[in-house]
């Protein structure tokens, strides 16, 4: 079974996070070692234990691409799309913004999530309105 789809067809949307290398790290040649073994090889493995990878031979000997539970995941990557409302030059300062902190309010002062959301939808709401 596959993962749920709209009248439009199915469509999906992947964050991924990444690893960087601080411009003003004190052990820059760590920094980069550790790179280099998390992005490939026995690290891309051993990452692939905490999130998803974007390796495919990694997913396939996890057996995460006929897991009942991660398999209809894995199958969907092929209707990863961008968010449509990314696409605006406005999308970081009147959607990603207020959802920051909006989010950072529920784990920091214990607003609740659905009063967070609802600020932070009408926050990027105005925002881009005024576009």
């Amino acid at each position: 079974m596959g993962l749920p789809a709209g009248p439009a067809g199915n469509g999906n949307v992947l964050c991924w996070a990444g690893f960087a290398i601080n411009s003003e790290t004190q052990n820059p040649e760590a920094a980069w070692e550790f790179l280099r073994y998390i992005a490939a090889g026995d690290g891309a493995r051993e990452f692939a234990n905490y999130g998803l990878s974007a390796v495919q031979t990694i997913i396939e000997d996890q057996g995460l691409d006929v897991d009942e539970f991660n398999g209809p995941i894995v199958a969907d990557l092929a209707n990863v799309k961008p968010i449509p409302e990314s696409r605006t030059e406005y999308f970081n300062e009147c959607v990603l913004d207020p959802f920051r902190l909006n989010l950072e309010r529920v784990f920091l002062e214990g607003l609740d999530i659905q009063t967070a959301m609802d600020q932070a939808a009408a926050a990027a709401d105005a925002c881009l309105a005024s576009k």
